[in-house]
């Protein structure tokens, strides 16, 4: 598992473990999604460094089965796919907290998509049919 320092965070976060279904908090305290998944690059000294946080259907329905990425890719097209830099996360634990204000980001978008349109199909889900 690849390691991660964030700054003014924790040291060593095992960020698969910690971060991942982590949810994702703003800097005024808004709750702006999920993360679904983190980006990575290799560098050049050959070590693996996390690049950014990703979030939308598209990432989870991807983690539920390979064989959903593909249909979601099309199905999609990238609209909900959000990439958070990694320098915006201050704090990783339950709770990944960012550096900027709710307002700044665009994330959610996607998981108000998913609700509306998916899981308000599925029994138990909570809400009554429209």
């Amino acid at each position: 598992m690849a390691e991660h320092s964030a700054p003014g965070g924790t040291t060593g976060a095992l960020l698969v473990r910690d971060v991942i279904d982590s949810q994702l908090q703003s800097s005024d305290g808004r709750r702006i999604g999920r993360v679904g998944d983190l980006e990575a690059e290799l560098s050049p000294d050959g070590r693996l460094r996390v690049t950014a946080v990703l979030v939308g259907p598209q990432v989870l329905l991807g983690r539920l089965s390979f064989r959903l990425r593909e249909p979601a890719d099309r199905l999609l097209r990238g609209r909900f796919l959000q990439r958070v830099a990694i320098e915006e996360v201050e704090e990783t634990g339950p709770t990944v907290r960012l550096r900027g204000r709710g307002g700044d980001y665009t994330t959610g978008q996607g998981d108000r998509w998913v609700a509306e349109r998916v899981l308000r199909y599925i029994p138990g889900h909570g809400r009554a049919p429209r």
